[in-house]
């Protein structure tokens, strides 16, 4: 049992944390109610489609089957192709590529640890 995690599966987990600067607004993130088409943005000039016909749901994340996989890709965050919300980060572990969708358990949180409208 480790202190502090939601979840853990497979070398994944949620853990509680404190964050004094989160880089995406509030408004700009939203919890994916289901798969969905969307865009991994690797870097400046790498933009990755991720079609919704090549994911597929696994417990709390999606697995993406796709041809070409990169280790640089962990960690980039993923958009959704209709509304360009943030909804979730790319996971690479050896050769499988999956998205970590956002939760309503961090949206509550980054929700109560981001600074109101009026004060930025």
């Amino acid at each position: 049992e480790n202190p502090g995690l939601s979840w853990e599966h497979q070398g994944l987990c949620l853990r509680d944390v404190q964050l004094s600067h989160f880089p995406w607004s509030i408004d700009h993130l939203r919890v994916p109610p289901q798969i969905e088409n969307a865009y991994a943005v690797i870097d400046h000039k790498t933009v990755l489609n991720i079609p919704a016909a090549r994911l597929s749901k696994q417990e709390r994340q999606w697995l993406c089957e796709l041809k070409q996989v990169e280790k640089r890709w962990h960690g980039a965050p993923v958009l959704s192709q209709t509304d360009k919300k943030l909804i979730g980060f790319l996971s690479v572990q050896s050769r499988e590529v999956h998205v970590i969708p956002i939760s309503n358990k961090l949206l509550l949180q980054l929700g109560q640890s981001a600074p109101s409208k009026s004060n930025q």
